[in-house]
């Protein structure tokens, strides 16, 4: 018996449990989504998908959706790896401080987006201190940042929330790495640079492309750091879904479902494109 079905068959008490969840949540709202459950419950219907995609706002939504979660994901990424290469490349007396960067990675999403408030926010922290260094006559001078249709706020909160989580992937990579391979490249004439992008960079590739399609995918699904310091338009496919749903008559429940399906099988479809890719890195 081949390992990995082995393995798989030794999950499958806990993968059943999962996928009957799973699938079973996914039934109910795509059913709902087409008029044959809950409250509209009747005849087959496609209405709910027909006003989503006439819905100019819906269009911008999903753009945005998509920005937020690939600007941010791509940032996360990038410092993260750079600052694992920074820590690995300490010495061992110094490491052991580096542990701050776990900070933010066991800190809830809410958390994160408060504090990005707290020092981004008109009357946060940088606006005091622009205000008190005299770079600013009133605090409400300060650039409204978190509020300005660009979605810096929520940008800047996942990238502070998931830099750490790239950093710690990276990290468990560049620690196995052949410190020979290092000298050999550095023997050759090899700048900082070079070995960045030449060492470092291919050996903790998997790492580095598995953390950006979960990144990725938590972004373009997230709720609370959305809900918190998204604006009200364009907003986040989520926080759309929770206004329908809770927020609005009853009536709109089916396009909450919809959006929802639509959501999961857009994501569904991002998570096929990269295993695609990974199986031509692995080739």
């Amino acid at each position: 018996m081949k390992k990995r079905t082995r393995i798989v068959l030794q999950l499958s008490p806990l993968l059943s449990i999962f996928i009957v969840l799973l699938a079973g949540g996914f039934t109910f709202t795509l059913l709902e989504s087409v008029h044959l459950t809950g409250f509209s419950a009747g005849k087959f219907s496609l209405a709910a998908y027909r006003i989503l995609f006439t819905d100019t706002q819906f269009t911008a939504s999903l753009l945005y959706t998509v920005f937020i979660a690939l600007i941010s994901s791509v940032s996360a990424v990038i410092l993260g790896t750079i600052l694992a290469a920074v820590i690995w490349r300490l010495p061992v007396s110094f490491q052991k401080w580096t542990v701050v960067y776990k900070i933010p990675l066991i800190l809830p999403h809410i958390t994160i987006a408060f504090i990005t408030i707290l020092f981004l926010g008109r009357t946060g922290i940088l606006s005091r201190i622009g205000y008190h260094l005299g770079l600013i006559q009133t605090m409400k001078a300060f650039p409204n940042i978190l509020y300005s249709g660009k979605g810096i706020g929520i940008i800047t909160a996942y990238v502070v929330k998931e830099t750490s989580f790239v950093i710690l992937m990276v990290l468990g990579l560049l620690f196995k790495l052949s410190e020979s391979q290092v000298q050999t490249a550095r023997m050759l004439g090899a700048s900082r640079f070079t070995l960045f992008t030449t060492v470092i960079i291919p050996f903790t590739f998997p790492a580095v492309r598995m953390s950006f399609i979960i990144i990725f995918l938590y972004s373009l699904g997230g709720f609370d750091i959305p809900y918190i310091l998204s604006e009200s338009s364009p907003e986040m496919l989520s926080v759309s879904i929770f206004s329908l749903y809770f927020k609005k008559d009853l009536i709109h429940r089916p396009e909450a479902a919809a959006l929802l399906v639509i959501l999961f099988l857009l994501s569904l479809l991002f998570l096929l494109l990269f295993f695609k890719k990974e199986r031509h890195y692995e080739v």
